[in-house]
């Protein structure tokens, strides 16, 4: 079974890369643009967990202004544009880390060949913030579980897939702290999980 997901993880790495790496067609759907109010909202959630704070307040304050924004929220977690646009990229510094997206960088990262060796040092800030935008988000789509189950769509699911993520988070924060190479792995293999878990069910 690991080795099945392993697989697949690096199918979905190599297709995600080359969707990122702009050979599309003239067919493609338009850049991702993050609405700079949501852009905002997860930058100063994110920047609170940094600091120890509780955002439950705000994610629901959020939640009550973006019911139907989920999508363009997600997209936070897309590959950062050249020009600022896309989603929030990986540290302050665009086009430093090769993907510049957090989704595409874990898949990337825990694919066979990375296209560049993290550092827990010199990367280690960054790597924090990767949790922190992570335990925002978690805290933000945790108020989208459906109200009901239907079909295989289980609002325990969802919630899960949202505690996974915050614990998934914990652990990157730990394994920088700890300067644990081996740690790092299995915090973005857990993280990378968390939101593949939720996908495969809700994708749609």
């Amino acid at each position: 079974m690991q080795r099945r997901t392993l697989s697949v993880g690096a199918g979905l790495a190599l297709a995600v890369v080359v969707l990122w790496s702009g050979t599309g067609t003239a067919d493609d759907p338009p850049p991702i643009v993050v609405p700079k109010d949501i852009r905002e909202a997860v930058t100063k959630m994110a920047d609170a967990v940094g600091k120890g704070e509780k955002i439950d307040k705000d994610a629901a304050a959020f939640f009550k202004g973006h019911e139907k924004d989920l999508k363009k929220t997600m997209w936070v977690f897309k590959p950062r544009e050249e020009d600022g646009t896309g989603g929030l990229g990986v540290g302050p510094e665009p086009r430093k880390y090769k993907p510049d997206g957090i989704e595409v960088l874990l898949y990337n990262q825990l694919g066979p060949r990375p296209n560049m060796q993290l550092d827990l040092k010199k990367h280690g800030a960054d790597l924090n913030r990767i949790a922190d935008v992570a335990l925002a988000m978690a805290e933000i789509t945790d108020h989208y579980a459906p109200a009901k189950k239907v079909d295989d769509k289980d609002p325990a699911i969802w919630k899960s897939s949202t505690a996974e993520m915050k614990k998934a988070a914990a652990e990157l924060k730990a394994a920088v702290k700890a300067e644990s190479k081996e740690d790092l792995k299995k915090a973005l293999s857990n993280l990378s999980a968390s939101c593949s878990h939720c996908h495969s069910v809700f994708r749609d």
